[in-house]
């Protein structure tokens, strides 16, 4: 896999990767949240769209994988009692996802080749994101 640019965000800023938000949300770095170095990014969405809509914040970064490779990342919720769900793809496909969240930082580490569709060699948008069910 091409090294992820900005990958621990050290650098304090998005370098390498593109955000997205529908709802006011825009991702931002935090010196207060990180698991390791300095900085983590922050995604944060709300609930307040309507229901069937669901307020969308991510970030994305381009990659290539060249072979049997693992994608290791540290999350975390901001509380235990979130209204919201996060994943993460690889290009279309999911890669992992979380309904629930403990406060606390977590590590996963997906074996690509583990993957019910392991992808080809080539170039895929990792994708993380963060989403807030629609309020009814």
């Amino acid at each position: 896999m091409t090294d992820i640019v900005n990958g621990d965000f050290e650098t304090n800023d998005l370098t390498g990767w593109t955000g997205y938000t529908n709802c006011d949300c825009d991702p931002y770095i935090s010196d207060i949240y990180y698991n390791s170095g300095s900085y983590s990014v922050c995604l944060h969405a709300t609930d307040t769209l309507t229901y069937p809509y669901n307020a969308i914040t991510s970030i994305t970064q381009s990659i290539t994988i060249v072979g049997n490779e693992t994608l290791s990342f540290a999350w975390r919720t901001s509380d235990v009692n979130s209204s919201c769900y996060c994943t993460a793809y690889l290009g279309d496909n999911l890669l992992w996802q979380s309904l629930e969240g403990t406060g606390e930082w977590r590590t996963e580490h997906i074996i690509l080749s583990n993957l019910e569709f392991p992808p080809d060699a080539g170039t895929y948008d990792l994708i993380f994101t963060i989403t807030a069910r629609g309020a009814v």
